[in-house]
């Protein structure tokens, strides 16, 4: 939400409903989903990744605002790594988006 500037909280909300219900319909609407299944494994990957990438970018720009913030959970990612992969993706990605939208 603060990264939305000019919207208000219910504008918010109701982009999150209306995303909600379209997400819905795309996986009860058969050809859609039939569809997005033949996207190559590869492509798919490369959307994602440009998308995780944006995270990363500004997790690494937000280290000078908060670095006592910044820096333990990038720490609490690759230690994660170590032991648990997926949980890794998990445990530090979100509140480092949130601190490098300020």
């Amino acid at each position: 939400i603060a990264a939305s500037s000019g919207f208000s909280i219910n504008e918010a909300v109701g982009a999150f409903i209306v995303t909600g219900i379209l997400l819905i319909a795309t996986g009860l609407f058969r050809p859609l989903t039939k569809l997005i299944a033949r996207i190559p494994a590869s492509v798919a990957s490369g959307m994602l990744a440009g998308i995780v990438v944006t995270f990363a970018i500004n997790a690494v720009k937000a280290i000078p605002v908060d670095p006592w913030l910044i820096l333990p959970l990038i720490a609490a990612f690759f230690v994660i790594r170590l032991f648990n992969p997926a949980l890794s993706v998990l445990a530090a990605p979100p509140p480092i988006s949130t601190a490098s939208t300020e």
